[in-house]
């Protein structure tokens, strides 16, 4: 076992290479804060690389939420990841260098949300939940977006600040619908959108089963091992959201 000790918080990470790891974690040192991707090297003990975000230097405890991503083992050897509260799906090589960047219409997946529950006068804001990898160049995104009744998630909740049972969680099964997008990132579009009951915490590679979270309420979840298939559903959204592509030279 290595272990290589830091000022931060890690979120979740894949191999690289031996001995380097791809890493979603907050670093608070001068190279790394502000950058929610870093390359440790195992054997070393050191970090070689701190890289992405889009404010590197700045950083205070309620950001923290905005640094953390999915992440997914690219077929080419590099990594994928998508940003919990915003849509910007990136592509990176092992060498931590952007290759490509995808992201979508403001309207759909707004790019200032913080993945935030909301308040009773507040939608909550859309919010990235998992991220797979499929043959021939297609990814899958889970995502929630808020119910068309978000406000009832509230109905439970004292609506008095200071009485019995204040600052209590909304019911989250009713705050926010889940979807999945199929995204071609070869042609640089979205394929479908189709509700979906699923709230991944692991996903197979190539996304044939995962394991889902499934909760009454905030304090009683169960976990259950499911197969999976992007021919599930009959239902598709319509219209599709623009996809944008920007690719590094």
């Amino acid at each position: 076992m290595r272990t290589i000790p830091f000022v931060g918080q890690a979120f979740g990470g894949v191999l690289l290479d031996w001995p380097r790891v791809f890493v979603n974690a907050t670093v608070l040192t001068p190279d790394g804060i502000g950058r929610p991707f870093h390359i440790f090297n195992v054997a070393s003990g050191q970090i070689e690389r701190s890289f992405g975000g889009e404010d590197s230097g700045r950083f205070s405890p309620r950001d923290a939420g905005l640094m953390f991503a999915h992440v997914a083992r690219g077929n080419d050897g590099g990594v994928w990841t998508l940003m919990r509260a915003r849509f910007r799906l990136e592509h990176w090589s092992t060498e931590g260098e952007l290759v490509e960047r995808f992201t979508v219409d403001e309207d759909w997946f707004p790019t200032g949300g913080r993945a935030a529950l909301g308040t009773r006068q507040i939608r909550p804001d859309p919010q990235n939940v998992g991220l797979a990898l499929l043959e021939g160049g297609r990814l899958l995104v889970f995502l929630q977006v808020p119910s068309a009744d978000w406000r009832s998630a509230w109905r439970q909740v004292p609506s008095d600040p200071h009485g019995p049972g204040a600052g209590g969680l909304p019911d989250l099964t009713a705050l926010r619908d889940s979807r999945v997008a199929l995204i071609d990132v070869k042609a640089g579009r979205i394929e479908r959108v189709w509700p979906s009951d699923v709230f991944p915490v692991g996903i197979s590679h190539g996304a044939g089963a995962m394991v889902e979270m499934e909760g009454e309420d905030t304090l009683h979840s169960t976990l259950v091992l499911r197969t999976f298939s992007v021919q599930d559903s009959t239902r598709i959204y319509r219209p599709l959201p623009r996809l944008s592509k920007r690719r590094n030279p």
